[in-house]
C-alpha cells in the first residue's frame, strides 16, 4: 500500500511541475507576444514620424517658393540667395559646330568650327576659329578638307581630328544649326553690331538665298538698309555670320562668327545666376552637346566667376602659315598650312596664355612644308 501512495503520489508532483511549466511557458510568451507587439507599434510610429519629416522636407522648398511669391504680390522686397555651382577646373575647350543641316541629327559638312576654352587658371575666355578647308589628316580617312570629318563622324571625329593634328584636348562639344542659331538670338532680343558699307549687300543677298532655301524664315524677312551700329534679328545675324563674298572672304567670315559668339557670351553677365537654370533650360532646344544640364551650368558659372565676358581670340591656321590653293579636282580649294608651327601657336595660345606674334614664325619651313605638300600631291595626280 505504501509503495502504490508513493507511485501516485509521484505523479501527481509531476503533474504539478507540468503544469507549472506550461502557464509559465504561457506567460512568457504572452510577454513576448506583447513586447513584440509593441515594437511593431513603436516601428510604425517612427516610420510614420520620418514620413512626415520627410514630407515636411519636401514641401519646404515649394512652401518657400509660395511664401517669396505671395511676398511679391504684396510688394515686399524679398532676398533670393545666389546659388552656388561647381566651378571648373583647370583649362577646357568645347568644340562649337555650326551646321547648315535643317535638323540637329542631320548628316552634314560642319559650316563653321571653333574652339570656346574656358580658363580659370589665367582668368580668361579664348576663342579660337578653324578655318573650314583647312588641310588635315582625318583618321581612317587622309588628308582632306577638316570640315568633311563632321560628315564622315559625327561630333566625336571631328573632336578626335582636331585633337590628332593640333595636339591640345578637347573636352566637350555642342552643335547648333541654322534653326537654332536663329532661333538663339531672336531668344536674346536680337544683338547689336557694326555693318560696314560694302558688308550691306552681300548680307541681303545671303537673306534672300536663306530664305528661299528656308521659306519658314520669311516671316522674319527683312533687309539691311544702312551702315553702322545695327540691330539684327535672328535671321539677319545668321545671314551676317555667313556671307563669304566680301572683304577677306572667309578670314574676315570667321571674324563676324566669333564676333556673334563673344557678344551672346557678354549676355551672361546680365543674367542673374539664380536665372541659369531657367535660360539652360531654354537655350537646351537650339543644341545637340554631349553635356548635361548641370556642366553648362558649372561652365556658366565658372565664366561668371571669372569675370571677363570678352574672349581673346585667334585664327587657326594662321595668315602667315598658311596658303589658299586648288590641290585638285577632287579635293579642291584647301588651306595647306605648317600644321607644327601652327599647332604651336594654338598650345601656346590656350595653355600658356601666350598671345601669337607673327614675327616668330620660322617663314623657311612654312615654306617647305607647302612645297612638300605641292610635290606630294602632284606625284598623286601623276598616278591617277
Amino acid at each position: 500500500m505504501a509503495k502504490r501512495r508513493s507511485k501516485r503520489g509521484q505523479h501527481k508532483i509531476l503533474n504539478i511541475i507540468l503544469i507549472t511549466l506550461v502557464l509559465v511557458l504561457c506567460i512568457w510568451g504572452v510577454n513576448v507576444g506583447l513586447t513584440m507587439e509593441k515594437e511593431k507599434r513603436q516601428k510604425e510610429a517612427e516610420a510614420i514620424n520620418t514620413i512626415d519629416e520627410e514630407a515636411k522636407k519636401e514641401s519646404e522648398p515649394i512652401e518657400e517658393e509660395q511664401k517669396k511669391e505671395e511676398e511679391k504680390e504684396k510688394g515686399e522686397v524679398v532676398e533670393e540667395k545666389e546659388p552656388e555651382y561647381p566651378q571648373v577646373e583647370g583649362i577646357r575647350n568645347i568644340l562649337l559646330i555650326g551646321t547648315d543641316a535643317r535638323t540637329l541629327d542631320e548628316k552634314s559638312r560642319s559650316d563653321s568650327i571653333m574652339i570656346l576654352s574656358v580658363d580659370s587658371v589665367h582668368k580668361k575666355l579664348k576663342l579660337t576659329s578653324i578655318m573650314r578647308d583647312s588641310y588635315v589628316d582625318i583618321p581612317e580617312h587622309g588628308e582632306q578638307k577638316i570640315n568633311h570629318a563632321f560628315f564622315y563622324g559625327g561630333p566625336e571625329l571631328l573632336m578626335k581630328t582636331v585633337e590628332n593634328n593640333f595636339k591640345i584636348d578637347i573636352d566637350h562639344y555642342a552643335i547648333i544649326n541654322f534653326f537654332g542659331f536663329k532661333d538663339l538670338v531672336d531668344s536674346l532680343g536680337g544683338i547689336d553690331v557694326e555693318v560696314k558699307e560694302n558688308e550691306i549687300s552681300p548680307i541681303n543677298d545671303v537673306i534672300y538665298g536663306t530664305i528661299k532655301q528656308m521659306p519658314e524664315f520669311k516671316k522674319d524677312f527683312k533687309l539691311l538698309e544702312q551702315p553702322g551700329m545695327q540691330h539684327l534679328n535672328g535671321l539677319q545675324a545668321l545671314a551676317y555670320s555667313r556671307v563669304r563674298h566680301v572683304g577677306n572672304g572667309d578670314i574676315d567670315r570667321s571674324k563676324r562668327q566669333r564676333e556673334v559668339i563673344s557678344i551672346v557670351i557678354g549676355r551672361l553677365k546680365d543674367t542673374p545666376v539664380i536665372k541659369y537654370p531657367m535660360v539652360i533650360t531654354k537655350f537646351l532646344p537650339y543644341m545637340k552637346t554631349d553635356m548635361n544640364a548641370g556642366d553648362i551650368a558649372s561652365y556658366a558659372y565658372t565664366v561668371y566667376k571669372i569675370g571677363n565676358f570678352n574672349p581673346e581670340q585667334i585664327q587657326i591656321p594662321t595668315a602667315e602659315l598658311s596658303v589658299g590653293k586648288t590641290i585638285n579636282k577632287k579635293k579642291g580649294w584647301v588651306w595647306l598650312m605648317d600644321k607644327e608651327q601652327n599647332s604651336k601657336i594654338l598650345q601656346d595660345f590656350i595653355y600658356e596664355d601666350k598671345e601669337y606674334d607673327k614675327n616668330e614664325i620660322d617663314k623657311k619651313s612654312f615654306e617647305k612644308v607647302i612645297q612638300a605638300y605641292i610635290a606630294k600631291e602632284a606625284e598623286t595626280a601623276r598616278k591617277e
